[in-house]
């Protein structure tokens, strides 16, 4: 596994410890639900996740806050929307990405259309990696 987190175009997130829906637990019970995630990362992959993507996607202010103070950068959502890249990653927004998806039962290439962005997905990693590494 440490071998596989160490490809430059591996990014192995934080989901929590057991895919808890964090708005339904007690802030204290999500902070231990995010740790106990980062940590264990940490001890299979040798690294600390930068980036969480919330189970059914739901967050509020205080889990994003939970999340960053527990090193995390990044956070996705399943609400619908494209995105920047962001600004700052010390910015609430940063936190609270949106998904973009494609629906097999509408024209793909007109979707793709309006989910294109100017910059690739490489460039868009690369940029956040020295975003990361800047502050860290």
């Amino acid at each position: 596994m440490a071998d596989f987190a160490r490809h430059p175009l591996v990014h192995i997130g934080n989901h929590t410890w057991d895919h808890a829906i964090l708005t339904d637990y007690f802030l204290l019970e999500a902070r231990e639900q995010i740790q106990a995630g980062q940590e264990w990362l940490r001890t299979i992959t040798g690294r600390v996740p930068q980036v969480i993507s919330y189970p059914n996607g739901n967050v509020s202010t205080k889990i994003a806050q939970a999340a960053r103070d527990a090193g995390l950068r990044l956070g996705m959502t399943v609400r619908p929307g494209r995105n920047a890249i962001p600004q700052s990653l010390s910015a609430t927004a940063s936190l609270r990405l949106r998904r973009y998806m494609l629906w097999g039962n509408r024209d793909i290439a007109a979707q793709c259309c309006v989910a294109r962005s100017p910059i690739s997905l490489q460039s868009a990693m690369t940029t956040i990696r020295s975003k990361i590494a800047a502050t860290a």
